[in-house]
């Protein structure tokens, strides 16, 4: 999880995409900017993944955390905020035929 100094966001991002371990880089909204994830063998290993996006110019911060382990979802949903929207308005539609 990577914080900047200033917007810069698609230039660190190629920097980062270059770096040996690190398999996927997004940028994000909310209270960070970069979001990686990386594959490692050692602790040690990742100290030098982190020491080497620090090293990155207009990097601010750089936090991590690693997954133990993964509890899978008995059903996967997709919000659609546009589907939302409109069963809404169908909703309020059948209110307002009804007055």
């Amino acid at each position: 999880m990577i914080s900047l100094k200033g917007d810069h966001s698609k230039l660190v991002a190629q920097d980062l995409s270059k770096i040996i371990g690190i398999t996927c880089v997004s940028l994000v909204t909310g209270s960070i900017d970069i979001l990686c994830a990386c594959l490692f063998r050692e602790t040690s290993d990742l100290f030098k993944i982190i020491e080497t996006i620090k090293a990155i110019e207009n990097v601010d911060k750089v936090s991590w955390a690693e997954e133990v382990n993964r509890i899978p979802s008995k059903e996967i949903t997709v919000f659609s905020f546009h589907e939302s929207i409109n069963s809404g308005m169908e909703d309020n539609d059948n209110t307002n035929d009804a007055s």
